[in-house]
């Protein structure tokens, strides 16, 4: 951040002094740095932290087992998710068999094969509960959630 972190957190709180908002977030912080803001916006500014949004997704589940949301928890800061379909990597559109997802100007190197192919598992229980469901996901609709 230009300026460092001082900066950032002084310009968060500053938001909130000037009336602009009423609660501050951060994104894509661990636990150690989300801990530290929360600690400089309240002791140096008054500000509570509200948020910490972090990418989760059915690919990517490493903020579980980090420690982000189990101190986010212990903070009372609530953490979103962004990206819960990993940019598209997880929602079945792209998978080993169709890596471009039939895109017109999809790329055979959009998505490594040997990550769909670990994906496969979850690519075959979409199509699961699209089976029991009796719909398919159109592209448009899953474009939206990636």
């Amino acid at each position: 951040y230009a300026g460092g972190r001082t900066a950032l957190i002084a310009g968060l709180a500053g938001c909130v002094d000037a009336g602009l908002c009423r609660r501050v977030g951060v994104c894509n912080m661990g636990p150690t740095q989300v801990r530290h803001f929360y600690e400089r916006l309240r002791d140096d500014h008054g500000v509570r932290l509200a948020t910490n949004q972090v990418g989760l997704s059915l690919a990517d589940r490493k903020v579980l087992f980090d420690g982000t949301i189990e101190t986010c928890d212990k903070l009372g800061v609530t953490v979103v998710a962004h990206t819960p379909l990993a940019g598209g990597l997880a929602s079945g559109m792209y998978t080993e068999a169709n890596p471009t997802g039939d895109e017109r100007t999809g790329r055979l190197d959009k998505w490594n094969v040997k990550d769909l192919r670990r994906l496969a598992p979850i690519h075959e229980a979409l199509d699961e509960v699209a089976d029991i469901c009796g719909r398919r996901v159109k592209k448009g609709e899953m474009a939206r959630l990636k």
